[in-house]
């Protein structure tokens, strides 16, 4: 992506040029020491790409570590389970093991399952607050939009073909300009076309990740623009057509678009 390639370009290494090197293992090793950077060397990256941290007294730090323990006994067991399991096993005692590893394995399954509970709500919530940025977008609502993203120096936005915009103030300012102009010679619609019934719309989407407060997702932006009056909505007319990942946070119980 193109965050991907600024992130190596300007934080990892000045010299990578990422028109020209496409080489995975040292796309992936350059990555991975990016990311574990911490402290000051973190923070000399900027905002946007070390994000905020959690309130540690907020319902979303409680919900994180309640996930993090969850799946902590979780590997614990399976780790037990494995090793009981490539061990010589008692002869004398086959019966007493075999149900200590049934109990294992039950334990196991419970905590898999009050594991992916937690995320059944907000698979929901986080589809409806995808589906309110296109809202906001094809009902050219500069307010609204505001209030789709999270306010924050932290959020990123890319919108096609230009570079990454930083901050939800950046970002906000960019969709106002874009409404005020009437959405046209933009690059979500192609060839200047006027736009003035247009409306943008999610589609096929697919790989729906969520995992305590972050969620992601990647979908199809259809952009249409509508027919004179009186024509019906099979008049409608595609005039573009963009594949996206979207990224949210759970904030304050709401998720809020963060990428």
């Amino acid at each position: 992506s193109n965050l991907y390639s600024y992130m190596v370009a300007n934080a990892v290494h000045p010299d990578f040029d990422p028109d020209e090197s496409h080489e995975e293992a040292y796309l992936n090793e350059q990555f991975t020491e990016l990311l574990s950077r911490t402290g000051k060397d973190l923070t000399q990256m900027g905002p946007g790409i070390a994000t905020l941290p959690l309130d540690p007294s907020s319902e979303e730090a409680k919900v994180e570590a309640n996930l993090a323990a969850k799946e902590t006994d979780l590997q614990k067991i399976v780790d037990e389970v494995k090793e009981k399991a490539s061990s010589e096993w008692d002869e004398s005692n086959l019966e007493e093991t075999h149900q200590k590893q049934t109990e294992a394995m039950e334990r196991a399954r419970q905590l898999q399952a009050e594991i992916d509970q937690l995320h059944v709500d907000d698979c929901g919530a986080v589809l409806l607050a995808n589906l309110a940025f296109y809202e906001a977008f094809s009902s050219r609502d500069a307010e609204w939009m505001n209030n789709v993203w999270w306010s924050s120096p932290s959020v990123i936005c890319i919108h096609p073909s230009h570079s990454p915009l930083i901050g939800s103030n950046a970002i906000v300012d960019s969709f106002s300009k874009m409404f005020e102009n009437g959405i046209k010679n933009t690059s979500r619609v192609r060839g200047g076309k006027s736009t003035a019934g247009s409306f943008m719309t999610p589609t096929n989407i697919r790989a729906l990740s969520v995992r305590g407060t972050t969620a992601s997702l990647v979908c199809d932006e259809e952009v249409y623009a509508k027919g004179s009056s009186g024509e019906s909505e099979r008049d409608r007319a595609l005039v573009n057509k963009l594949v996206t990942t979207n990224i949210f946070r759970k904030i304050g119980g709401k998720w809020k678009m963060v990428h």
